[in-house]
């Protein structure tokens, strides 16, 4: 299972492929999520339960770059990612890169991740410049 962090604090526990999710804060939710996911997904029909996943891949792929920055296109072909994403797609490249985004401080911890924000936001300010190889972020020398 994943977890959604806001710098140190856990916000929303997820798993894709077991579709299933609990909100840990719903206060630190992204705007997006606030007033929208239940606090769990337990007991929910399953369509319900696939809306809401919907939505948190939604935020995920949300924080993919955009193909009109410049290098966009240069940085997708360096990590063989097609230049036409589908939202699976972005949501998979979101988390390759733990969810990290230079808007805002959320991002992704892995089950045994034992990485503290100042770790993360180390190689997000390293990646800014950097290149992908391989799905990892080796930054700009």
């Amino acid at each position: 299972m994943k977890t959604l962090m806001l710098k140190d604090k856990e916000v929303l526990k997820f798993d894709f492929e077991m579709y299933t999710f609990q909100v840990v804060n719903a206060e630190l939710l992204p705007y997006c999520m606030k007033d929208y996911l239940p606090l769990t997904d337990k007991g929910l029909p399953p369509n319900l339960i696939a809306k809401y996943m919907g939505k948190i891949q939604e935020f995920f792929g949300d924080r993919t770059l955009s193909l009109s920055r410049d290098n966009a296109k240069a940085i997708l072909n360096s990590i063989t990612f097609p230049q036409k994403l589908t939202s699976e797609e972005r949501c998979r490249l979101s988390l390759l890169c733990d969810g990290i985004s230079v808007k805002d401080s959320y991002w992704v911890k892995h089950e045994n991740d034992k990485r503290k924000f100042a770790d993360v936001k180390k190689v997000k300010q390293g990646c800014v410049y950097g290149k992908f190889v391989g799905g990892e972020c080796i930054p700009a020398a």
